[in-house]
């Protein structure tokens, strides 16, 4: 935990002093170390900072998780407090201890790191056994820290949790939640054999795939990029086909880059990852996600929405993943002379081939394999 708070100090440049980090200066000289640890004191204070917020700000508080307006006045809110009541802990910069406070109360806590790295794609919690992720380049890793109670990762579930209209419980002890460019699955130690375990997905609000990238990290050649960005602007339909983690949604967007900025484009999705419309903000991307409900007629699924799609006057469609039955649906759209492109887990294209079959087959409708391979 200590090397953590060590690596949390940031230097910020300011024009006009700040009366909280000259007033923090100032004491932290004749502060005096007290008998407790230093992880100790910043839990204490994080605690009793956490209690005023839920007393005084509960409002403000409960909509700062994952808002990055809302959390700027819980930092200010942070720091009249610190200032005070002349908080210091004479080993730990003002600065530092304003932001762990902060990550801590309304952040991801020692996850912050990784949820900052734009290079970090994945994160996985798996209890208080260990922390890892994935980062571009380096594959899966290890983190140095790890959570030291179940009650600490319950926290920071929960907090996810209160931020959505999702629940968590007993009765319920899994659910998902999707905020801007983060999808978040939790499983509760009811039904996990690690404890509760918090896996993140981390969709760019940028371009990773670019040539430039893909050429120097030796994923792909000139011709290959050629073809592909051929292979869009003739309107062939592409199917990428991939495991968990191989970069499928990254690869689309690659793929989206080459669509001509005027081709109107639906983009359908069962969570948004893609992000299309604002990666280009010059295409005429549209997106359209399903809406979930446990109660059946309050749901929409691909179906109402690719039925929907043949009245938008579309171009193209792009199918973020294919996972059942709209899968026929998308390829009778395909057949009408639009064009377009979707994603499916599997280890090879001829695989993917194989299970998009499937998905159609499964469809219930009475069609024959052949004309699917046709």
């Amino acid at each position: 935990m200590w090397g953590y708070l060590q690596e949390k100090q940031v230097a910020l440049k300011r024009n006009r002093v700040d009366l909280y980090h000259f007033g923090y200066m100032i004491r932290s000289k004749s502060a005096r170390k007290l008998g407790t640890t230093t992880a100790q004191q910043i839990k204490d204070i994080t605690d009793e900072i956490r209690a005023f917020l839920v007393k005084e700000h509960r409002n403000i508080l409960s909509e700062s998780f994952m808002n990055k307006d809302k959390r700027s006045a819980v930092e200010q809110i942070i720091k009249s407090f610190l200032l005070s009541n002349q908080v210091v802990i004479s080993d730990v910069p003002s600065e530092q201890l304003l932001n762990m406070v902060c990550d801590d109360i309304v952040g991801f806590g020692i996850i912050q790191p990784l949820i900052d790295d734009q290079d970090v794609t994945d994160i996985y919690i798996n209890g208080t056994k260990e922390i890892i992720y994935e980062k571009i380049g380096e594959g899966e890793c290890k983190y140095k820290y790890r959570y030291e109670a179940e009650e600490d990762v319950k926290a920071l579930a929960y907090k996810m949790v209160n931020s959505t209209s999702e629940s968590l419980n007993t009765a319920k002890p899994s659910v998902d939640c999707v905020f801007p460019y983060i999808r978040i699955n939790i499983a509760l130690d009811e039904i996990a054999g690690l404890g509760t375990t918090i896996s993140i997905r981390k969709n760019a609000d940028h371009l990773r795939a670019s040539d430039e990238r893909m050429l120097s990290t030796n994923q792909a050649t000139k011709e290959m990029l050629s073809f592909l960005a051929a292979a869009v602007k003739a309107k062939m339909n592409i199917l990428v086909a991939g495991a968990t983690g191989t970069g499928k949604s990254e690869f689309m967007k690659y793929l989206s880059s080459h669509i001509p900025k005027n081709e109107r484009t639906l983009v359908v999705e069962d969570h948004p990852e893609l992000y299309l419309h604002r990666v280009f903000p010059d295409h005429h991307f549209v997106p359209m996600q399903c809406r979930h409900s446990e109660v059946e007629e309050n749901a929409i699924d691909f179906d109402r929405i690719l039925t929907n799609a043949l009245r938008q006057g579309l171009k193209r469609l792009i199918v973020g993943e294919s996972r059942g039955k709209e899968a026929l649906q998308m390829l009778n759209f395909f057949q009408t002379g639009h064009s377009g492109f979707t994603s499916v887990h599997t280890r090879s294209a001829i695989e993917g081939v194989k299970r998009l079959m499937l998905m159609c087959l499964q469809s219930g409708a009475n069609i024959d394999a052949k004309y699917l391979y046709e």
